[in-house]
């Protein structure tokens, strides 16, 4: 039909297959049928596909530093997590990759 798919719309949406939760990405991680009916591919998305915000745990943040190229030790991820739930909650969303990115340069500094 040439109409825009609203991401929040059940099913085909692109926020179907978003995952932010801690608890949701651990089992994503270990089995995407934990929380995924049936495979994204089928209606044209990747997965899994995490955001980092308030909601995060480790497993999502190591999940997304390794696809960073970057991996961490278990209590400095926890120092980094802390730190960008405090971002995800002052800009009241989701981080971007970059904003990742930027806050695992600044710890390094």
């Amino acid at each position: 039909s040439g109409r825009p798919v609203p991401i929040n719309k059940p099913v085909v949406g692109e926020a179907a297959f978003c995952h932010e939760s801690g608890i949701h990405c651990q089992g994503i991680l270990k089995n995407r049928a934990t929380y995924e009916l049936f495979p994204a591919h089928l209606v044209g998305y990747q997965t899994p596909n995490f955001v980092l915000g308030k909601h995060s745990g480790t497993s999502s943040l190591n999940n997304i530093l390794g696809n960073l190229g970057v991996e961490m030790p278990k209590q400095e991820a926890k120092t980094l997590l802390k730190k960008v739930k405090k971002l995800a909650v002052a800009k009241k969303g989701a981080l971007t990759s970059e904003e990742v990115r930027e806050l695992y340069h600044q710890m390094g500094s």
